[in-house]
């Protein structure tokens, strides 16, 4: 999101409809780029009479490099590094660990004590 993204197939002088995602439309004609502001995947239908099967185009929040699209997209960019960290599946298993661990604590302390 928050990119530009041009419309691909359109002939000089054809004209084409974009419906973004939240309802709203736009004009674009050849070479035009139309800016993507919101998620999800937005429609081209063709206005005049040219026989044009519009694509879809699909905006993501995430970026380019995240979505593994990164090295088919565009090979000359330069490679991206993410910011690093731990995986949320860790954390998560590290708390499931902890709170099964306090459960049999306190249950064998209500058994003895």
């Amino acid at each position: 999101t928050g990119d530009r993204a041009p419309i691909p197939g359109l002939r000089p002088g054809d004209t084409a409809r974009v419906r973004f995602a939240d309802q709203s439309t736009a004009q674009a004609t050849a070479g035009d780029a139309v800016h993507l502001t919101h998620a999800g995947f937005h429609s081209v239908d063709a206005v005049n009479q040219s026989p044009y099967a519009g694509p879809d185009l699909p905006a993501s929040v995430l970026h380019a490099a995240e979505s593994g699209l990164h090295s088919s997209l565009s090979p000359d960019l330069p490679e991206v590094t993410l910011p690093g960290g731990h995986p949320p599946w860790l954390w998560l298993t590290l708390l499931a660990l902890g709170v099964i661990v306090a459960e049999e604590m306190l249950y064998h302390r209500r058994k003895v004590g």
